[in-house]
């Protein structure tokens, strides 16, 4: 398989930590909501990254058909396949 595109991350201190990336765009603290337990800081967490991902500002029908296409090829997806439940819903802004 061809290489698309190659990036490096670095993940220090855990869910309470920080997160970056090589090329810069993603520089953030990270915290855990206070619903799961944590101190519900200012940083950003998993969920909030992984949900950003399938946020696309569409129509109904290409949302969905976004959101089942990026499940099959997403690497997060490929990661929690078969580990955890996951269940896609599409809400739209009235």
């Amino acid at each position: 398989m061809k290489t698309l595109y190659t990036a490096t991350a670095i993940a220090e201190g855990g869910r309470s930590g920080h997160v970056s990336v090589d090329d810069g765009p993603i520089d953030l603290d990270l915290s855990v909501p206070k619903s799961m337990g944590g101190d519900g800081g200012d940083g950003t967490n998993p969920e909030q990254l992984f949900g950003s991902a399938y946020a696309p500002g569409v129509d109904q029908e290409t949302g969905e058909d976004l959101i089942n296409s990026a499940h099959e090829i997403c690497p997060f997806s490929k990661a929690t396949r078969d580990n955890i439940d996951v269940e896609l819903n599409l809400l739209m802004d009235e």
